[in-house]
């Protein structure tokens, strides 16, 4: 699984650049200016001496049953690992979190238009669009066994909730809870918006509830105007 995300390397390097190259390292202090392509450059390459570094912390948990797991929790250490060289490095807590979900999103939001395009020839109705993109992602990377989840009836939204995300798990056992809803819990708002709806979520397993409380909606219809 290492050598899948070290595969990885030129996406994670044009989604870095993109993310950082011309922001600026401090919502605070403007005169610590902007980052350079050279600065993000280092950075990226002192993130993957990091992810070797968290490697240890890995066994500690259990072997994840499905590659989609094995491949999140992967991932999981390598945005710890990017965080963490944000830190190093001297960038705020909070925008080295926003940081580094820019450079989640970068990737996500790629991963995320496969499913929207598939909805987009199989249904017309914005909710069923929803629930083909929905499905989809659980049954990869977001599949049982690793990912215990119950579905709802609910007439109006896609609802379940989940019981068990390995990479929630990841970040709390490295004490990181507030990173993980920062650079992946968040992401889904994001994503609903790609999909064509909206996201309702009042918690999370990150944040130390007992499930992630998943409601997919349609956009609202807009009124009809008349002339």
């Amino acid at each position: 699984m290492h050598n899948l995300i070290r595969f990885t390397k030129p996406i994670l390097r044009r989604a870095v650049y993109r993310a950082l190259v011309g922001r600026t390292r401090s919502t605070h202090r403007p005169e610590q200016g902007r980052f350079s392509r050279a600065e993000a450059a280092r950075i990226l390459e002192g993130a993957w001496h990091r992810v070797d570094e968290l490697a240890p912390s890995i066994p500690s948990l259990p072997r994840e049953a499905t590659f989609g797991a094995r491949m999140n929790v992967e991932f999981a250490r390598l945005t710890n690992a990017f965080y963490q060289e944000l830190m190093a490095v001297g960038i705020e807590k909070d925008q080295a979190i926003r940081l580094t979900a820019d450079v989640i999103w970068t990737i996500y939001q790629k991963w995320g238009g496969l499913p929207r395009l598939l909805s987009i020839v199989l249904a017309r109705e914005p909710l069923e669009r929803l629930r083909i993109c929905t499905v989809l992602f659980r049954r990869f990377p977001f599949n049982p066994p690793a990912y215990v989840m119950e579905d709802l009836p609910d007439k109006d939204s896609v609802a379940f909730n989940v019981r068990r995300c390995p990479v929630a798990e990841y970040f709390r056992s490295q004490k990181l809870p507030e990173v993980c809803v920062g650079t992946w819990c968040n992401q889904d708002y994001a994503l609903a918006e790609l999909w064509g709806g909206r996201l309702e979520r009042s918690q999370t397993l990150a944040a130390g509830c007992d499930h992630c409380d998943f409601r997919w909606k349609a956009p609202d219809k807009q009124p009809v105007r008349i002339a």
